[in-house]
Order: C-alpha cells, then sequence, then structure tokens
C-alpha cells in the first residue's frame, strides 16, 4: 500500500466563519491536500486558528479508490442477493431491510457507517445459512442462506481485496506543535508543570482530548519515562540520539541524560562536558521539540500540526527541517498541517511535490452578532508556486534574502536541479569533506537567460539592477551559444573579463546534453522506448547539437514521441526528473559535469573558508 494513500484528501472545516475559496459548490471543504499543507498569512488572518480548528474536527478521510466503482460494486451485490431471494421464491424481509440499510459511501469518519452495516449483513448470513428453522411451506432457512452466503463471499473478498482501506480506514494520530514552546524549564511554585500545555487548554481546547500537545515544556518527564520504559520504548530514544548524532553533530555521539536533582534533561555531545538541554542553540531546540514527538510515533498514521516552525531557524536549518518531515525513515505515513511567515519554506517547496501551500486572508462579512458588530470571515484560497501574492502576505522585501555565503547563478529550474544533484553526488561519492549545505553556505539563483542583461554586470542597460546589493560572491553559469550569436558571444567575453573563474560558459550546447550516454539511455527506457532499438552512442555525437534532435534521429521509426521543442529538448521538466532518478553514481555524469561540478564545490568552499558543518554549537 502506497503510504500517500493514507492521506487526508479532502478535509471539512467544522467552523461557519472559514471558506474554501474555490468555484466548487460546498465550500467548507478543504480540498486537494497534500503530505505537507502550508498556509501563509498576515499576522491575525486566522492561520493558528485554523489548525486548531482541524484539530478538533473529526477527520473525513477519502480512500484512494474510485469510489462510483466501490459503490457499484456494492450495489451488484445487493441486486444479485435481492434476485437470488425472489428467484427461490422466498421473500425476506429482515434480509431486504438489512440491505437497503448499507449507505452509499463518499467518505469515512467517524460516523462512517457503511463497513458496519456490511458486516453486519455477513453476520446475518452466517447466521441464516447454519439456522435448521424452515418456512411453513418451501426451503429451510439453511437453503437459502447458504447460496447467499457464498454471494456475498465471493463479492467481500472483490471488495476486501480491491479496496482495503475503504473497509479498514486507517485510525490518525494528532499531534500539535504550537507556537508556545521551548525547553528552558519553568516551575510553578509546587512542582514542576507544562504551564504552556495547560495555558493552550484552557484557552482553547477545555480539554486535550483525541490529539496530544506537544510544547518541549514535558520533556524531562517524557524522556525519562521512555528510558525507564521497555526495551522497544528504549530504542527509540537510542535512534533519535543516533538521528540527533548524524543529522546536526557531524558524526559526534549524543547523549540525553534525565537528571533526577534537578528534574533536567542535559545533553552530552561528543568528547564534551555534558550540559542543560536548554544551554544549546536555539535552532536545536526547535528542532528537538518539533521531531521527538515525531520519532516516539514513528510508522504510525498521524496527522501533525505545526504552528511557525521556521521559529528560531536559519533559513538552511529550515530546508533540513523540511526534508526530515518529507524524507525521514518512519514518516511515510504522517500528513502535516504548518503555518508559516517564511519565505524561505515557500522557495524550498519547489522542490518537493508533495506540497500545497494555501493562503488564509480574513474579511468582515455583512454579518453583524447582537452587538451589532462585523463577524470576521476568513478565506482559503490555493497558491502556486511562484505567486508574489504570498509574498505580499508575508511582507517579504528585497533585503530578506542576503544571507548565503555565496550564489549561484544559472539560466533556469532545470538547471538547477541538475547542479543541485551533481553536487549531492559529488559530497556522497567523492569529496565527504564537501559538508556544504543549500540556503546555508551557498543559493542558486534563476536569471532566465538572456536576462542577464538586466543586471549591472554588463552596464548594457541606463539603470541595470545591482548585483552587489543582492550577493557578494557569485558563479555565473551560461549555456554555450550558437554559432550565429555573435551577440551572445560578445556577451559571454564581457562576462568572462569581469568575473574571471566565476564565469563558466558550458562546453557544450546546454545543460542537457552534459548527460551522459549512459544516463540518457535509461531516461530513454523510462519513456517506454524498448531497449533493443536504442543504438550506442557517444557524448560527442551529441554533445553541442540540440538534444531533442539527435534523439529523433537515433530513435527515428521506433518511436511515436517527439523529443525535440524549438531547438533544445521537449517535456522538459519531466526529463530533468528522470535523467536526475537515474543519476546514482559519480561515473554516472559525464566528463564535462564532473569538471563543472568541481569548478562549483572549489568556487563553494572558496567562499565558505572557516565555515563550518551544519553542526550547532551550544550557543
Amino acid at each position: 500500500m502506497n503510504s500517500r494513500d493514507y492521506f487526508v484528501k479532502d478535509l471539512k472545516i467544522a467552523n461557519d466563519s472559514y471558506y474554501f475559496d474555490t468555484s466548487g459548490e460546498d465550500r467548507s471543504y478543504l480540498k486537494d491536500l497534500k503530505k505537507v499543507n502550508i498556509f501563509v498569512g498576515e499576522n491575525n488572518s486566522g492561520k493558528s486558528r485554523l489548525l486548531r480548528t482541524i484539530i478538533k474536527n473529526d477527520l473525513s478521510y477519502i480512500p484512494p479508490y474510485d469510489l462510483d466503482l466501490v459503490n457499484s460494486t456494492i450495489k451488484e451485490l445487493k441486486d444479485k442477493l435481492k434476485n437470488t431471494i425472489y428467484k427461490n421464491g422466498s421473500p425476506y424481509s429482515d434480509l431486504e431491510q438489512k440491505l437497503n440499510a448499507i449507505p452509499q459511501i463518499h467518505e469515512i469518519n467517524k460516523d462512517y457507517s457503511a463497513n458496519k452495516k456490511i458486516l453486519e449483513l455477513k453476520t446475518f448470513l452466517d447466521e441464516l445459512s447454519h439456522s435448521p428453522m424452515q418456512l411453513m411451506t418451501g426451503p429451510t432457512f439453511k437453503q437459502i442462506g447458504e447460496p447467499l452466503l457464498s454471494i456475498f463471499a465471493e463479492y467481500y473478498d472483490n471488495l476486501i481485496n480491491n479496496f482495503p482501506l475503504v473497509f479498514e480506514p486507517p485510525t490518525y494520530i494528532k499531534i500539535y506543535i504550537p507556537s508556545l514552546r521551548g525547553l528552558r524549564p519553568i516551575f510553578s511554585a509546587s512542582a514542576y508543570s507544562d504551564l504552556f500545555r495547560d495555558r493552550l487548554i484552557e484557552d482553547y481546547f477545555q480539554k486535550e482530548e483525541g490529539f496530544s500537545i506537544y510544547t518541549g515544556l514535558n520533556l524531562y518527564d517524557l524522556i525519562k519515562r521512555y528510558l525507564l520504559g521497555s526495551l522497544e520504548k528504549r530504542d527509540l530514544i537510542r535512534h533519535y540520539e543516533k538521528f540527533l548524532s548524524d543529522t546536526f553533530f557531524d558524526g559526534d555521539t549524543v547523549t540525553i541524560i534525565p537528571y533526577e536533582n534537578p528534574n533536567r534533561i542535559f545533553v552530552k555531545i561528543g568528547d564534551e562536558k555534558e550540559q542543560p538541554i536548554h544551554e544549546l542553540g536555539d535552532g536545536i531546540q526547535s528542532i528537538i521539540i518539533i521531531t521527538l514527538p515525531l520519532f516516539l510515533n514513528k510508522n504510525a498514521s498521524a496527522i501533525i500540526f505545526i504552528d511557525e516552525p521556521e521559529l528560531n531557524l536559519h533559513p538552511g536549518q529550515q530546508r533540513k527541517l523540511l526534508e526530515i518531515l518529507l524524507e525521514e525513515k518512519g514518516f511515510e505515513k504522517f500528513q502535516y498541517f504548518i503555518t508559516t511567515h517564511s519565505n524561505h519554506l515557500l522557495d524550498i517547496i519547489i522542490d518537493y511535490p508533495d506540497v500545497s501551500l494555501y493562503s488564509i486572508q480574513k474579511k468582515l462579512s455583512s454579518l453583524e452578532n447582537r452587538s451589532k458588530e462585523k463577524i470576521p470571515a476568513f478565506f482559503i484560497s490555493p497558491l502556486m508556486y511562484g505567486d508574489t501574492n504570498a509574498l505580499q502576505l508575508l511582507g517579504i522585501r528585497n533585503s530578506s534574502v542576503f544571507l548565503s555565503n555565496c550564489t549561484i547563478w544559472v539560466e533556469g529550474i532545470t538547471d538547477r536541479k541538475y547542479f543541485r544533484k551533481y553536487l549531492d553526488i559529488y559530497q556522497s561519492k567523492v569529496d565527504e569533506n564537501f559538508q556544504y549545505k543549500e540556503d546555508l553556505h551557498y543559493s542558486f539563483v534563476e536569471y532566465g537567460g538572456s536576462n542577464i542583461t538586466h543586471w549591472s554586470f554588463l552596464n548594457e542597460e541606463p539603470r541595470p539592477m545591482n548585483v552587489e546589493r543582492i550577493c557578494s560572491r557569485l558563479f555565473l553559469i551560461a549555456d554555450k551559444p550558437d554559432k550565429n550569436s555573435k551577440k551572445i558571444e560578445e556577451r559571454h567575453t564581457k562576462l568572462k573579463k569581469l568575473l574571471k573563474e566565476r564565469f563558466c560558459e558550458l562546453p557544450c550546447k546546454e545543460v542537457e546534453n552534459l548527460l551522459s550516454p549512459d544516463v540518457i539511455t535509461r531516461i530513454l527506457i523510462d519513456y517506454g522506448e524498448r531497449k533493443e532499438v536504442i543504438p550506442s552512442f557517444n557524448y560527442e555525437d551529441y554533445k553541442n547539437k540540440p538534444l531533442g534532435n539527435f534523439l529523433n534521429l537515433i530513435l527515428k521509426d521506433h518511436t511515436s514521441r517527439n523529443y525535440e521543442s524549438g531547438n533544445t529538448i521537449s517535456d522538459k521538466g519531466n526529463f530533468c526528473d528522470k535523467a536526475i532518478k537515474n543519476i546514482k553514481q559519480w561515473d554516472d555524469l559525464s566528463p564535462d559535469a564532473q569538471s563543472l561540478t568541481k569548478d562549483i564545490a572549489k568556487f563553494i568552499k572558496d567562499n565558505n573558508m572557516g565555515s563550518l558543518y551544519f553542526k550547532i554549537s551550544p550557543e
């Protein structure tokens, strides 16, 4: 079963103040939910309130099947059972009543009754087929029940095998991580307690029922309970220590120690002396608050609510956190609802198809309460990546991106994806000391090809955009110009003179041409081409040619697909995704791709001299 099958696809918002801004008939449903669902909006726009509303909701689960087919199969079963009853000349009102009670399936929630009614029918038929009773005239109950039970068993097995999540829907754990959180111990007059949690329950929930709140203040009791618990629970803490070690402390051993006097958590890192956990940097404290409750519920079907996960996190840590939420083993059946004010999270999500983005805006409705005051309404709208409305809602200014130590300028999104993959391969297979992280030590900038003329590199415009005001050091990569493109050749000559070794003209036509013959062959097979009709070819055969045209020529008469679009490859985004999937080791890169990757890595190293690996030291 695919882990995505467990995700809630549509969600009914049980609050009359919220409206999903869509043309659909029912605006009370939040549609097209994915693994990660991010809500952005101004302060007091209703984001946190929406999370709390969803937490209190009874989640409606939409199974990942064609429900029309499920319902038609159930109807077919009911009709066949009815026809069999009448065919035998023995109508049976109790059976008809049970058949008619089975409802159509549209969604599954706490009141879901279809499965219950079908199981009641099964029990009834089973009892009927074993009954010694007989009608006054005609067959016995057993003679009636046995063929009916046989028909039912055939259909029920079909339904169970093909639509298991309709009949055994997931049971969700709900975890809420509010913005009111921290690891610094707070003592009341009498004893230690989770004052943050108590405040939230009193203000918003009245009682903690059907969900768990994690603020970080209960960390001591939580860790102590697990370390004194079963072997399985102790192992969970050990695995979590290993996760912290590998992810944030460069492999140094991490040990979590609950001290009894005082009742506080201490942490020992490598050979350092142990120290109170609240002495760690605020960023790593925030990571621990968010990730520990998830580790303690690994492999469960869980709905996770996180209010402003970016608190105290550098953009590089924000990227790392999102990667953990999406990719950590054991988190496959976790679904997230997140509020944020972070433009960096919005920038990161383009790399992940399992993320939905929504805006929330508050407007005063025409309705009034008894005091004649306007009642606020909250409108939720889906957003696409690149929608500047999201940035406006967050109040983002250009100065917000002045963060990374250096930047790599590429022509477009696919270039960025290729070079990111090459750097990942370089780090894992070639240079393990290359421990520099995107959005922390370096960032990518997409300049859009010929749009480079609008920047102050060349001063070809009266008032060009000033590069120095945006980033201090950059490495610029450009496609190789066509033979007849004298204007582009002149531009590249100027860029080379200005940027020197920080300018790279591709040694081939464009970024796709850097791919090796083996990888291109795997891509073609991924597209459905037969391996036996793909001829062998060398890198030099296509290095300086339009790749789409080259592929059309070598597959002539063997494919119905057109790989050419203008002077480039068609379906560039999908082609890129297939390429990245098939690049698994350093030898998969062409010699030119390897050389360019080393140049980029050297540039990043040179501009991060003295920078540490993504290792969070105590502040």
